[in-house]
């Protein structure tokens, strides 16, 4: 009998261990993140923080395949900008830098290039890297759609 209550304890010491290992491989060190339900094919989008939002878009639209977008970046008081990305979501797609081209006071233009897939249908999401002012990072995230001709 008490091989079995060894068993059943060294049982639950294992399950809680894996618990506190999942709990901590889900766990973010990338800083606060934040994903957003506006989708950038159709409009403009919030770069929410705090009490003060900025702006980011892109164009044209609908957004092409293989041709220059402009990207806009508005940011909020109080952060800066520390890259961008884009990436493929139902498609990897490697990471396609967002290139900032001219920065007036928080205003920030950028460029980047989709190349073209064998989906009809691409899903794809732009990364956006911050950092507070008290060094805090962010990130900001927004997906949005291309469709091959």
């Amino acid at each position: 009998m008490p091989n079995t209550s060894h068993n059943w304890l060294f049982s639950l010491l294992f399950l809680a261990i894996i618990l506190l290992m999942a709990a901590w491989l889900g766990r973010s060190d990338f800083g606060e993140q934040s994903a957003s339900v506006c989708e950038l094919d159709k409009q403009d989008c919030a770069i929410s923080l705090d009490e003060e939002d900025g702006k980011i878009s892109i164009m044209p639209k609908p957004i092409p395949l293989e041709e220059e977008l402009d990207i806009s970046i508005l940011l909020p008081a109080g952060v800066t900008f520390q890259a961008a990305h884009i990436e493929g979501v139902n498609m990897f797609m490697g990471r396609i830098p967002v290139i900032v081209e001219h920065i007036e006071g928080r205003h920030h233009q950028a460029v980047s290039f989709l190349g073209s897939c064998t989906e009809p249908q691409m899903h794809w999401r732009l990364v956006l890297n911050l950092k507070r002012d008290d060094g805090q990072a962010l990130h900001r995230q927004w997906d949005f759609y291309t469709h091959s001709r």
